[in-house]
């Protein structure tokens, strides 16, 4: 939503809060990012992985069964995710851009330990060997997104979804509570010109 000059909503400043380690869930919602089948199961955003070739299966099995065996054809559908985790890897990278420590110390730090350690990947991946330059690579191509992404969202909506995940956190916001914030939040973004230019773009 920040991509578009709008504040996370659905009740995201609940769940991203209550079910996702703090650092993933501030990074999803500042930045857009988006979480594979692996990290969406791990940060418990998904209890069940369905392969997408078998979804128009699934919603047929679910038309055709009684309500009351809706479950037993989900687990019918349901196959292990052999899906590599995406995150994981860059876990130490997620905890000083995202974590509460630097969370406390406002967007701008975040924002500066993202271009700082970007600049760490850098000269890493210029002087290490295959394993490790892999490694690099992906750290590097990981906070050039999160800078990337910080820097082409609308500035009011991202500096107002930080302060609220991080009220919603401290809070413990109910479901509730959380769509009615969103609510008032994007009632005011709704009228604001980063709004209107987002959607355009």
């Amino acid at each position: 939503e920040v991509q578009i000059g709008l504040v996370p909503d659905a009740g995201a400043m609940h769940f991203l809060n209550e079910l996702c380690e703090p650092a993933v869930g501030m990074y999803a919602a500042v930045t857009g990012g988006r979480l594979n089948a692996k990290d969406t199961l791990d940060q418990r955003l998904g209890t069940h992985f369905v392969r997408s070739s078998d979804v128009q299966a699934l919603l047929c099995a679910l038309q055709l069964c009684p309500a009351n065996e809706h479950l037993v054809a989900v687990d019918r559908a349901v196959t292990p995710c052999t899906t590599r985790s995406v995150l994981e890897p860059l876990r130490s990278q997620l905890d000083a851009c995202f974590g509460t420590d630097v969370v406390r110390k406002g967007l701008v730090a975040t924002s500066e330990q993202a271009k700082a350690r970007m600049e760490q990947a850098r000269v890493l991946r210029e002087s290490c060997g295959w394993r490790t330059r892999e490694q690099a690579d992906e750290e590097f191509q990981f906070l050039e997104e999160v800078t990337g992404a910080l820097a082409k969202a609308s500035p009011d909506a991202v500096a107002t979804t930080f302060v609220a995940m991080e009220f919603a956190r401290k809070a413990k916001v109910t479901p509730e509570q959380a769509r009615n914030l969103e609510y008032v939040l994007q009632r005011s973004f709704c009228a604001a010109p980063d709004f209107a230019e987002g959607v355009e773009c």
